[in-house]
Parts: structure tokens; sequence; C-alpha cells
């Protein structure tokens, strides 16, 4: 869908969360390639299966543990972000 988005020009892409399936090394490495092959601007809200852990379980405590690794990718803060374009986004 990333490479569709940027075929289409998009102005802004939205992803809503469960784009990895944990916050493993080589996930989150996959996600920074695909999210840098972006030509538009982003925001990113990681959901449940994002922040999980394999191994850990699945709560509050893992997610702490494990959202501070999305600040990157979501401008410093993974619960939520804003942007201002002059298109709809």
């Amino acid at each position: 869908m990333l490479d569709y988005a940027n075929e289409l020009s998009a102005d802004c892409i939205i992803l809503t969360g469960d784009i990895v399936n944990g916050a493993t090394v080589n996930n989150l490495d996959y996600l920074e390639e695909r999210l840098n092959s972006l030509r538009s601007s982003y925001l990113y809200t990681p959901g449940n299966h994002d922040w999980e852990y394999p191994g850990e379980p699945w709560g509050e405590g893992t997610r702490q543990a494990q959202y501070a690794k999305f600040n990157r990718y979501a401008e410093g803060n993974p619960a939520y972000q804003s942007k201002t374009t002059e298109a709809f986004c």
C-alpha cells in the first residue's frame, strides 16, 4: 500500500497500527525502511500488534516497555500526533 501511495502522490499517509507484528529489531528496521520510502508525510500510531513483544505477556506493562521504540517514527509521541497540510489528510 505504501508503494501505491507513492504512485498516487498522496499528500499524507495515515497508519493506524498493526503495521508490524511485534517490536523486534528486525520488524522496526523494516518499518523504518518502508517509512523512509514514502514521498509524502505520514502519521503513525502503533497498534497492539506493533508494540507486543514475543515471549512477553500482552498488557499495559509490555506496552509501556516497548512503546518508546516507536518515538522515532511518531514524532516523539506514539500515542498521537497531528499534522497540518494544505490538503485534507
